[in-house]
């Protein structure tokens, strides 16, 4: 019994530093660019040390509700081997303010609606801190209801598109809206935008502020295989005399 009860009191014993992370906003519209703030408390009464094997105290996941990693601060550069220590000094400590794009990995959007997982990790050599912050997004909004609104407003459309002369359009079910930028070079699949109706030279366009390929487009500008021309006929020229 005397085992049990103190295996009772360790569980119970408040971890000396704890992580906590907030994100704004929890719940928005695909594209939206997210900030996750990092904050660390001490909860006993002396200052503690911990030593990270790299300048990056910590780092941000995005996961999918499968546990799919879908973004990673890391990718894309290799860390420093450099360590550093930081002093948390008793009560809490503000870390840092991370400003997060709404794109995954490879610079899709995340597929909406959806709910997923904002994971931070703080690793030393000698403690790791983690928190998980829930994040929703929102179905992107039809384009019949960005176009039909009484205001204009910054909205999240999804579509595929077609091109007519020099001007793009995006389509979806719904109906179809010309775009201030033309998506690429060969923009083809679903694409995810946003930004708000305006009137341009005599003509409604959704002026973009930012769009990325949707998360299943895996293609979004293909490049056409060369093909081999059939050379035209041959004539035979008369000669001079």
């Amino acid at each position: 019994m005397a085992l049990v009860f103190a295996m009772a009191v360790a569980a119970a014993t408040p971890q000396p530093l704890t992580l906590a992370v907030s994100v704004a906003p929890t719940h928005t519209a695909s594209l939206v660019p997210v900030t996750i703030s990092l904050t660390v408390t001490n909860r006993t009464r002396t200052p503690i040390t911990l030593e990270f094997p790299s300048p990056d105290l910590f780092e941000v996941q995005i996961l999918d509700k499968g546990g799919q990693v879908l973004f990673d601060s890391r990718t894309g550069h290799n860390p420093i081997d450099v360590h550093r220590k930081m002093i948390f000094a008793v009560g809490r400590t503000n870390i840092a303010t991370y400003d997060w794009s709404g794109l995954t990995d490879d610079h899709h959007a995340l597929a909406a609606p959806a709910q997923y997982t904002v994971h931070v990790e703080m690793a030393s050599s000698s403690a790791t801190l983690t928190a998980d912050v829930g994040l929703a997004l929102d179905a992107p909004q039809t384009i019949d209801s960005v176009m039909s609104a009484a205001k204009p407003a910054l909205a999240t459309i999804a579509g595929t598109p077609e091109r007519e002369g020099p001007v793009t359009y995006l389509r979806d079910d719904t109906g179809r809206v010309a775009i201030s930028v033309p998506l690429g070079i060969r923009p083809q699949g679903t694409f995810v935008a946003r930004g708000i109706m305006q009137t341009v030279l005599n003509q409604r366009k959704f002026l973009i502020e930012r769009f990325a390929p949707a998360s299943d487009n895996l293609d979004p500008e293909a490049t056409t295989i060369p093909r081999a021309m059939p050379l035209p006929n041959q004539t035979t020229l008369p000669h001079s005399r």
